[in-house]
Order: structure tokens, then C-alpha cells, then sequence
């Protein structure tokens, strides 16, 4: 009897019948974990939400959650320096994770009261701008001008972006600035980019990837003869796109003598 009298012999109907009933079982089992996912998410977001409410009445700054497109647009506000060492960053291939944009607000600043005028009846910052640093026109240690007098109006503004590269490391590209408010006009005192030597960032190391691992427990078989007791293996799962495949195998002894069975599980 040659392969194909074989296969036309062999009565297809129970094997078509039993892949229809592991299909339904897949299709259920799927419905069920998708319903227990959502809830966890919902859950997870209601938790999330409350503790930002929570935290927010505090005063404390919580980052939102947003999509990509929410993360682009808020790039698009970022100021030209920043915006020139994120495309060198992102030639590299680093990802976008974060965007910060960080105020101190309008701060009242300390020190020496403003004079009224100086030489000439033009005020301080406005002489300051006038004569330069130059060595001519530098004024004595007493007499010298300040940036920011008693009672002016500062801020210091700090825009940040959070990188990820290819190798699952984290990148911080940051521009910082010291602004005065007033008195008019707004001018920024001094700032520039976050420097690798003088910034130092920490996070907490992510856990170990998990790694797929051999199983092993006891087992029980059930026939006509009575019951056999042995052992179960089960091999890593196997992922083959969205489904995920478990082979379990077993074996062991009982009335009728040696006994073994094997299963494949899926996951959707």
C-alpha cells in the first residue's frame, strides 16, 4: 500500500473534528485573557490617575503619559539650541522618550537695592550695555554693576529631553537658562547646554530579561485500569508571532504498566 492509499484510509473526520475544538478552546482562552488585560489596564489607569490628582494638589510635578504625536508636538516648542542636539541625536538612532519643560516661575530676586541712576542718568543694566566688559570701560569692584538687583524679577527655565538608544540606554539632551523678567526688557542672563563632565543622571537598573526556563511537577493519568502517577516536563514556550506554544510531556506508572502522554498548549 503505497503513502497516499494510506492517507485516503485514514478517517479524517475525528482529527478535523478535534482541530476545530482546540481552535474554539484558543479563541475562548484568548477572549478571557484579553478581558483580564483590560481590566488591569483600566485599573492600573484609575490608580494612576487618582495618585496624579493626589500628588498634583501637593505641588509636585507629575509626568503625563501622552503618545508620540503629543511628545512631537511639545518638541516643536523647544528653543533652536536644544533643537540642534536632538537632530544630531537622533542621527545616531535614539529614540524620543521625554520631553521636560521646567520653570521655576517668576522669582523675586535678593542682593543690593537698585541704584536710582549712574553716571550719565542712565539706569544700571542699561549702562552695563552700553560700555561692555571691555578693559577700558571696566568699573571698579565698588561701583560695578549687577545683572539682577533686590526686588527684580528672574526665572530660571530648563527644556530636557529623554533619549533612549538601541542598546535600551537612557540619554538626557538639556538646555538650561537664567532669565530676567524685570525690569523690561526680558534678557537672558546666562545658560547653555547640560554638559556630560558636570551633570550626573541615576536611574534604577531595569530586571533581567526574562528568560524562558524548563518546568517540571508530578502527574496523574486516569483509565479504565486505574490511575498512573509520574512526572511532568514542560519545555519553554515557544513564540511563533502573537501565539505562543507550550509542549508539555509526561510519563509514569500504575496498573496497566508504563504510561506517558504529551500535550501542546497555545496562547494567544
Amino acid at each position: 500500500m503505497t503513502l497516499l492509499d494510506r492517507a485516503r484510509a485514514v478517517t479524517w473526520a475525528p482529527w478535523a473534528a478535534l482541530a476545530l475544538v482546540v481552535l474554539l478552546a484558543l479563541l475562548v482562552v484568548h477572549r478571557l485573557n484579553s478581558g483580564r488585560e483590560a481590566e488591569a489596564v483600566l485599573a492600573r489607569e484609575r490608580e494612576r490617575s487618582a495618585e496624579e490628582d493626589a500628588r498634583r494638589a501637593k505641588g509636585q510635578v507629575v509626568t503625563l503619559q501622552v503618545d508620540k504625536a503629543r511628545l512631537e508636538a511639545e518638541l516643536a516648542q523647544l528653543g533652536p539650541e536644544l533643537k540642534a542636539a536632538l537632530e544630531v541625536a537622533r542621527e545616531r538612532g535614539d529614540r524620543l522618550a521625554a520631553v521636560v519643560r521646567a520653570s521655576t516661575g517668576r522669582t523675586i530676586a535678593g542682593g543690593a537695592p537698585r541704584p536710582g541712576s549712574n553716571e550719565g542718568g542712565k539706569p544700571a543694566t542699561e549702562a552695563l550695555a552700553i560700555t561692555g566688559p571691555s578693559e577700558n570701560n571696566r568699573l571698579s569692584e565698588n561701583n560695578r554693576l549687577c545683572l539682577l538687583y533686590a526686588g527684580d524679577v528672574g526665572e530660571v527655565q530648563l527644556e530636557q529631553v529623554l533619549l533612549e538608544t538601541r542598546a535600551g540606554n537612557h540619554v538626557l539632551v538639556g538646555h538650561a537658562a537664567a532669565v530676567r523678567l524685570d525690569p523690561q526688557p526680558t534678557t537672558v542672563l546666562f545658560g547653555g547646554e547640560l554638559r556630560a563632565p558636570v551633570t550626573v543622571a541615576y536611574e534604577k537598573a531595569p530586571p533581567a530579561s526574562a528568560v524562558s526556563r524548563w518546568g517540571a511537577g508530578a502527574g496523574a493519568w486516569a483509565s479504565g485500569q486505574g490511575v498512573a502517577y509520574g512526572v511532568v516536563l514542560a519545555a519553554p514556550p515557544l513564540r511563533l508571532w502573537r501565539l505562543e506554544l507550550e509542549l508539555l510531556v509526561g510519563g509514569g506508572v500504575g496498573p496497566g504498566g508504563a504510561q506517558g502522554s504529551a500535550a501542546l498548549v497555545g496562547r494567544l
